[in-house]
């Protein structure tokens, strides 16, 4: 089983399933937040998703006007999915 520790400016998470960070990231901010709280968890869920190897999710989701903590992520998936980029 794979776990992760998340680290974010309000504590350390660990979870033991890195799905359950992506179920936990669509079940949180149901209601109106500030665009960095948006950010902070959209950073974490694609984060999962590279974890999880599903890169497409992340390169078709993540759009090249998306904040630059976003685009952190997308180029790192980019990395990932092109072996020639290794």
């Amino acid at each position: 089983m794979t776990s992760a520790v998340i680290v974010n400016k309000s504590g350390i998470y660990y979870f033991t399933s890195i799905s359950a960070i992506v179920r936990l990231m669509h079940e949180y901010f149901v209601f109106k937040v500030s665009p960095e709280l948006k950010t902070d968890r959209d950073v974490i869920m694609y984060r999962a998703y590279v974890a999880q190897r599903k890169f497409g999710v992340v390169l078709d989701e993540v759009t090249p006007a998306a904040p630059p903590e976003l685009l952190a992520v997308r180029m790192f998936a980019d990395f990932l999915s092109n072996d020639s980029k290794r």
